[in-house]
């Protein structure tokens, strides 16, 4: 089962148990010794006074760590808070989000951004923004961009960017300059996508162009009736003209077809001689045009004028014999298109009057059928300009109102286009709108036109302030010169950018505070792991302090052993040896004893051995300092061990630093314990493993590993391998890396071992790079009571 991994605040409180524990089970559980008299005497009240301070400085340290952990718990909430609020106001804001560097590339895009060109955003880091902008707006987006870090000043521009897609979207983009937190110039920008409002603005100025024209044709059509009636088209005729003659004269009669066949006109004459017969032929065949002789046997030609022209099927021509102009100008009065008197110079001129009657005739439906489309379009014009969501106004130079549709009404909240013409224009608008309004006035009056688009505030009847857009042009209206307005509502595309202003200072606001916290975090965190590496720095010499102390004991607690055994055993067993040289000498020993008087001296010789061991093992070792190339005592101990390991194949690795490797150190001394800790790994391996030699230096500590593929040594031997008299080899005495933690201890040093059963061991030799005396060394000589040698 995997263990759960501590966090750093985890650790510090756990580093503080474990060296309270430890200062506790060191206090409960060191070994008791006799002092002279045989007492009990408790090792931990005679601690160096080093080791005391240490230890209330760790309390003090943990006091100190408790209380900026709780503040530092403190200012991680409101931090989390804080990005909370960050995220929700940066990551997902309405609007894209960019810091740009000075080259162009993307250096950071919120959420939005991504979005919006509809790719990830880890994809648009390091990435130029050049690459999501349509290739024929890329000239906009350089140009402004240029300018941004020429001038410094804010940029604004409208382009068209790409989406993953292949699609593309109208966008703003608004540049500022800044700098990041190195100092290096970069660009923070925000891309808005301005397309449905674009749309609309485009369909604004499409409405107000079709309203223009429309208005402009009705104008001009209007004029052209009204003073040009035969710039009208005429219907051109084809066949010959079908004439209805109402004539009693039979003679006469016959004088006007002559003349019509005399002038080669194309006409189909039909002849009446009374009103009944008149009425029946028009009614079978509608002629082109009809002449009426103005006296009749049964009545009067203006009989058949029962109508004014423009009702009439066919226009009238009236021919009088008489010279009753009073009567002709009544005919011509009621309908008739043109009147002759009778006479043989009428009768030849009688084509060309009908012509004309024809064409004036034409005239007049012309002029009939346009007015009264005039008077349609009129009338769907000004439904269009009613229905029309945008406002239209039409008014004159000095802004009186003459016509305005329902969405003007509706935009002020007026009851009636009167309503609208009785409220004075300050009371329509804002103060500072009626300040220009006054000075559009004023250019008008000058005779110039002024601005053709511009802003204004206007205040409804309920005093709710509205924000429009205006676009205004010149036009006819009724035959003269006026003005057309058309209105757009913006005022909620006004509130939506005023928010995105306040959005992008609260994003600035809290990119300030989360940088004042962050600061905060980070010198709290500076603090924290100051404190932390103090703890671990305390920690650390406790537990030296504490390794050398039960290190010394059980030296001390050895040299004691050692000691009596010199004393009690060593000179009886020097008589024993001198007595047996003495045997030999004066040859008292029989052949047969010499194998055993070589037993017993051997033996003798061993126990003295054993004795001068122990008595090493447990006093500190004055050593013999120089300064000596440790690569070169290390090439050594290889060298004696040469045969060995070439016996067994065993093939050594070196990775020697390339720093320098000398140091104040006993060569005999040390060289001993390099001999035995590659003599264990050599036992260790058997035949054909590996040997691992390294050297590096770090934090101002020498560090020699040794390295070595055997069978390891079981974890429950590792804290007992440096104790004196442990061993697992079956002839040994336990002594050996009891001597070598001793040698390296008075060096200044320490030894460690890391090993895993059945598959390698690693001994760590650390010496320091400038010597001092080591803390084991000094509580060795106030420990150690002396000895026999």
């Amino acid at each position: 089962m995997k263990k759960k991994k501590k966090t750093g605040h985890d650790d510090s409180a756990d580093l503080c148990k474990r060296a309270e524990e430890m200062a506790r089970e060191k206090a409960a559980h060191s070994p008791l010794v006799r002092d002279s008299q045989g007492s009990p005497e408790n090792l931990e009240a005679r601690s160096p006074e080093e080791a005391q301070r240490t230890l209330e400085e760790l309390r003090g340290h943990q006091i100190e760590l408790k209380m900026q952990n709780e503040e530092l718990r403190r200012a991680q909430a409101e931090l989390d808070a804080a990005r909370a609020r960050y995220f929700d106001f940066y990551e997902l804001a309405p609007g894209g989000y960019c810091t740009l560097s000075e080259q162009g590339l993307i250096l950071e895009a919120n959420l939005t951004t991504a979005t919006l060109l509809g790719v990830a955003r880890s994809a648009l880091v390091k990435k130029a923004l050049s690459r999501f902008i349509v290739r024929e707006d890329q000239d906009i987006y350089f140009r402004h961009h240029k300018q941004l870090f020429e001038t410094g000043a804010p940029q604004v521009c409208e382009l068209r960017m790409l989406r993953r897609e292949g699609s593309h979207f109208m966008a703003r983009v608004e540049a500022t300059a800044a700098q990041d937190a190195d100092g290096r110039r970069v660009c923070r920008i925000v891309v808005i996508d301005i397309t449905a409002p674009n749309i609309i603005k485009e369909a604004f100025r499409r409405k107000a162009k079709d309203l223009q024209e429309k208005n402009e044709v009705l104008t001009r059509l209007t004029h052209a009736v009204s003073h040009d009636p035969q710039s009208l088209p005429v219907r051109s005729r084809e066949g010959p003209v079908g004439i209805l003659l109402l004539e009693d004269d039979p003679a006469q009669a016959e004088a006007v077809q002559l003349a019509f066949l005399d002038s080669g006109m194309k006409a189909v004459v039909h002849w009446a001689q009374n009103l009944g017969d008149y009425q029946a032929l028009a009614a079978a065949h509608t002629p082109d045009i009809a002449i009426v002789d103005l006296h009749l046997p049964d009545g009067n030609a203006v009989h058949v004028l029962t109508s004014p022209p423009e009702a009439g099927p066919f226009p009238i021509l009236i021919m009088t014999g008489h010279g009753d102009e009073r009567v002709a100008v009544e005919a011509m009065k009621a309908g008739a298109i043109d009147y002759l008197e009778k006479s043989s110079g009428a009768f030849a001129a009688l084509p060309h009057a009908v012509q004309r009657s024809l064409r004036e005739w034409d005239l007049l439906l012309t002029r009939k059928r346009t007015v009264e489309a005039l008077r349609r379009e009129k009338e769907n014009f000004k439904h269009s300009l009613d229905d029309s969501p945008l406002g239209v106004r039409i008014a004159t130079a000095d802004g009186t109102t003459l016509y305005a549709n329902r969405a003007i009404l509706e935009m002020y909240h007026y009851d009636s286009l009167e309503e609208l013409r009785t409220t004075s224009v300050e009371k329509r608008y804002t103060p500072e709108s009626f300040v220009e309004f006054q000075k559009r006035l004023e250019i008008r009056r000058s005779g110039h036109f002024g601005p053709s688009e511009y802003e204004i505030d206007i205040v409804r009847k309920s005093g709710e302030v509205r924000h429009l857009q205006v676009l205004r042009k010149e036009i006819l209206w009724d035959d003269e010169k006026q003005f057309q307005a058309l209105y757009r509502d913006i005022t909620e595309e006004k509130k939506r950018g005023e928010a995105l202003r306040q959005f992008e200072a609260t994003i600035q606001g809290q990119k300030k505070l989360l940088e004042q916290q962050n600061s905060s975090v980070e010198e709290l965190i500076d603090r924290l792991t100051r404190s932390r590496e103090e703890l671990g720095d305390s920690y650390e010499v406790l537990k030296a302090n504490k390794d050398a102390l039960v290190r010394s004991e059980k030296l001390a607690f050895t040299g004691r052993i050692a000691a009596s055994i010199a004393h009690e055993i060593r000179n009886p067993l020097t008589n024993i040896i001198l007595s047996l040289r003495q045997l030999k000498k004066d040859d008292k020993i029989k052949p047969e004893g010499l194998n055993y008087a070589r037993i017993m001296e051997r033996n003798s010789n061993r126990i003295e051995y054993l004795i001068t061991e122990l008595l090493n093992c447990g006093r500190p070792i004055k050593l013999n300092l120089q300064p000596w190339d440790i690569h070169r005592i290390l090439k050594d101990v290889l060298t004696i061990h040469k045969v060995r390991l070439k016996t067994q194949k065993i093939k050594v690795i070196k990775n020697l630093t390339p720093h320098p490797s000398i140091l104040l150190a006993d060569k005999e001394y040390l060289g001993r314990v390099f001999l035995n800790l590659v003599a264990n790994g050599i036992e260790a391996m058997g035949s054909g493993g590996v040997l691992s030699i390294n050297t590096k230096i770090e934090k101002g500590r020498f560090l020699i590993k040794i390295k070595d593929n055997g069978r390891g040594i079981p974890e429950k031997n590792l804290i007992k391998i440096f104790d004196p008299f442990f061993s697992t080899k079956k002839q040994g005495a336990g002594l050996g890396l009891t001597t070598c933690q001793n040698i390296v201890t008075s060096h200044g040093g320490q030894i460690e071992v890391e090993s895993a059963w059945g598959k390698r061991s690693v001994f760590t030799v650390s010496l320091p790079l400038e010597q001092k005396p080591s803390a084991g060394e000094e509580i060795l000589k106030e420990r150690h009571d002396g000895g026999t040698s």
